[in-house]
């Protein structure tokens, strides 16, 4: 073909250009994955505050009775098991879909196995109750005259 230049690329150089909008997409997505557990996170410890605050008295009076500060943190942490098991059986099922209708669109595919969606599912729910834990230890802590001292 006389009128046609040759047009010689590297087989690297095509791959790069026909992933750079995953690549790019991934960045997107780590960004935007890390603010949003981060303002989870954030959002978890302002309602852990918040009912460590509204139960102070209580925490005070156990403490006064002898309960140790595990079974206060425990008493405070276990409140908020069930809205994050609830949100993980929400959102594990949702993850799945949405990576495996993602990976579809791949000339090589390979599927999430539940193995990473419960691992990630783990690390969410020790991630939600250490934040949770953190502000309820320090609280069962204080000394229990502060709380009880304007009843």
């Amino acid at each position: 073909f006389p009128n046609f230049p040759i047009s010689a690329d590297f087989m690297s150089q095509l791959h790069e250009k026909h992933y750079a909008e995953e690549k790019r997409m991934g960045k997107i997505l780590l960004i935007g994955t890390t603010l949003a557990v981060l303002i989870a996170c954030l959002g978890l410890f302002g309602l852990s505050t918040y009912a460590t605050e509204k139960r102070k008295k209580e925490i005070g009076i156990r403490k006064v009775l002898g309960a140790s500060r595990e079974s206060i943190t425990g008493m405070l942490v276990s409140g908020f098991t069930k809205p994050i098991f609830v949100a993980l059986i929400i959102g594990l099922p949702t993850a799945y879909h949405f990576s495996q209708s993602w990976l579809e669109n791949f000339a090589y595919r390979i599927s999430v196995g539940w193995e990473i969606i419960t691992l990630a599912g783990l690390l969410t729910f020790v991630l939600g109750i250490l934040t949770v834990a953190s502000l309820s230890y320090k609280s069962a802590s204080q000394d229990p005259t502060d709380n009880l001292r304007y009843e």
